[in-house]
């Protein structure tokens, strides 16, 4: 097994554009992911596009109001995040 590091390199290294859903998600059941996940689903495409190679944005499972967003950039302690 890799360490954290070895793996986060990969991943940046490889370019690939992550979306993390969290637990909450893993409570749902199946029609309202699904639902979520749908409603979701031209911000996602948007991000990636936008976002850039290795980006990661960790996903809510709440429904986002105007005043909200359901995307975070994932970040790490103390560097530059895992972008």
């Amino acid at each position: 097994m890799l360490e954290p590091l070895m793996q986060r390199q990969a991943w940046r290294e490889s370019g690939v554009t992550v979306f993390l859903l969290g637990k909450k998600w893993g409570t749902l059941k199946l029609a309202e992911l699904s639902r979520r996940l749908l409603f979701l689903w031209p911000t996602l495409v948007e991000y990636a596009e936008q976002g850039g190679q290795g980006v990661a944005w960790r996903v809510s499972p709440t429904i986002p109001g105007p005043a909200t967003n359901a995307f975070r950039l994932v970040t790490s302690r103390g560097d530059e995040g895992l972008v």
